[in-house]
């Protein structure tokens, strides 16, 4: 479901985990850091409701019960949060402290937001790419899908084959194959069972 925003979400837990981390071990707080995990607590929970439906479907084979991980998750980072707030602030609570914690939630969020949307864009281009008619662009495309790999929605270059002409087909044929490994032929028999 979330297949398309996993440079996003796996980015955001290792940054969430290496600021809970950073608290854990360090025990030292400020309210960058507080509003780091907040953030943080903001993402897991969103997360948490994202797969809820899935989790809720999953529980009658017991299995579901692992889809709620990531509320448990938003509670460890809100409740830490909420700690490292409350001693950040006890001396010197006030706007500025507030504007400092806004200010990491959107630094914490805000990053690997842009670099899912920038690489997005990315294999976006290079896609549009693999019709031209250039074999130095084709090459281009390829070469730098083959490097965003974990960016690349494959189903595109599938989709492309489908309406292409024979010409194309065979160019787009080759380029799945050295971008994923596989043949195009067995990913659209994949797509159709």
């Amino acid at each position: 479901m979330l297949y398309g925003w996993r440079v996003f979400g796996y980015a955001e837990i290792i940054i969430g985990v290496a600021f809970l981390a950073y608290y854990l071990f360090a025990q030292r707080c400020s309210r960058f850091l507080a509003g780091a995990l907040i953030a943080s607590a903001l993402f897991a929970f969103a997360v948490g409701v994202v797969l809820l439906p899935m989790s809720l479907m999953g529980m009658f084979i017991l299995i579901g019960v692992f889809g709620l991980t990531p509320f448990l998750t938003a509670f460890v980072f809100l409740r830490t949060g909420y700690r490292c707030w409350r001693e950040s602030t006890a001396h010197r609570p006030g706007i500025q402290a507030v504007v400092v914690a806004v200010l990491a939630g959107v630094l914490v969020c805000g990053i690997p937001l842009a670099l899912q949307m920038s690489l997005a864009a990315l294999a976006k281009r290079a896609i549009a790419q693999l019709q031209s008619d250039s074999d130095r662009e084709f090459a281009q495309a390829i070469g730098l899908l083959k490097r965003i790999n974990v960016c690349v929605d494959q189903d595109d270059i599938v989709s492309l084959y489908q309406h292409a002409d024979a010409k194309h087909r065979e160019r787009l044929s080759s380029a799945y194959k050295e971008i994923t490994g596989r043949s195009i032929e067995e990913r659209i028999a994949e797509l159709n069972d």
